[in-house]
Order: structure tokens, then C-alpha cells, then sequence
């Protein structure tokens, strides 16, 4: 019976072991399995917050870039309203330069066209004057043409031969106050 004795003991032992024995290694499971689950627990919300702090970088970088790519969008406009006045520009100036080509070979042409025709002037009136003076020595005059010559030499002589001498003693002039010029009758002293 020895034997049945110490299964007697052997039960309450194994259930005691047990009871000590499971509710150790539980706690302290149970010890580490919160730890566990607290350690996830942060890491999950750490890494909620660096989701979220990710989230809000990248929107700042895209709401940065969207700026970006506006001011690149403005400042591209800008650039090609300038080039286009630089272009207007550059046309404006090649417009007068053949302006001023055609100028530069006009106006010398006209220039000359001027000296030449002013050359041709000078050379012609002489022979134009001369013309004038052979023509009117032969061709005959007409009666008022003589007369009128004959009026203006009598008014410009000095002593007049047709026109009454009291006239000239009225209006001051060259032939008043001269001495007599000698006529054929009276010799020369």
C-alpha cells in the first residue's frame, strides 16, 4: 500500500506543481504579451504619425510643385512676350535700315541729278542770253518797243533832248545841278 500512498501524493504534488507552475510562466506570459502588444501598440501609432507627417509632406510637396510648374507657366508667358517685342523690335529696325538703304542710293542720285541740272542751267543761259541779244539786234522792234527805249534813255541822260527841262527842276535827281555839257555850237573849255 505503500505504494497507493504515494499516488495519494503524487496528485495533490503534480496538481499543486501545476496550479504553481501555470500560474508563473502565465503572469509573466501575460507580463510579456502586454509589453508585446504596448510595444506594437506605439510602434503602430508611430508609424500613424509618420503615415500621416508622409501624407503631409507629400502634399506640400505637391501643392510646392504645382506653384512651381505656375511661376515656371508665368514666367515662360513673360519670356515669350518679351521675345516677341525683342522680334517686333528687330523687324522695326530692319525695316529702317532698308529704309535708310534706299536713302543712301537715292539721295545721292537726286543729288546729282540737282548739280547736274544747275550745270546745265549755267551752261545754257549764256547761250540763251546771247541768243536774245543777237535776236533783237536783227529782227526789227515794233513802234511802242522803240519808243519805251527811247522814254528810258531820255529819263536816264543827263541832259535830255525831248522832254522840257523844267521837269527835272521839280523832282531832285542826278541831272540837277550839273553844268551844262557843250553842244556843237559851243566848243569844249
Amino acid at each position: 500500500m505503500v505504494v497507493q500512498n504515494d499516488v495519494r501524493w503524487i496528485w495533490p504534488a503534480i496538481l499543486l506543481l501545476y496550479v504553481c507552475g501555470c500560474n508563473s510562466p502565465d503572469d509573466r506570459l501575460l507580463e510579456l504579451s502586454r509589453q508585446s502588444l504596448d510595444r506594437q501598440a506605439n510602434q503602430s501609432e508611430l508609424l500613424a504619425r509618420q503615415g500621416q507627417t508622409i501624407n503631409e509632406s507629400a502634399q506640400k510637396l505637391v501643392e510646392a510643385e504645382a506653384e512651381s510648374r505656375r511661376e515656371l507657366l508665368a514666367a515662360t508667358r513673360d519670356l515669350q512676350a518679351e521675345r516677341e517685342r525683342l522680334d517686333d523690335r528687330a523687324a522695326a529696325l530692319d525695316r529702317l535700315r532698308a529704309e535708310n538703304a534706299r536713302a543712301s542710293q537715292r539721295e545721292p542720285l537726286i543729288a546729282s541729278s540737282i548739280q547736274t541740272g544747275a550745270l546745265l542751267i549755267a551752261c545754257v543761259l549764256p547761250l540763251v542770253l546771247g541768243l536774245a541779244v543777237v535776236w533783237n539786234l536783227y529782227c526789227p522792234r515794233d513802234d511802242a518797243e522803240a519808243m519805251g527805249e527811247l522814254l528810258v534813255d531820255e529819263l536816264a541822260s543827263n541832259r535830255p533832248r525831248l522832254l522840257p527841262a523844267d521837269i527835272f527842276e521839280e523832282v531832285p535827281g542826278p541831272a540837277v545841278g550839273l553844268p551844262e555839257s557843250p553842244t556843237e555850237d559851243q566848243p569844249a573849255t
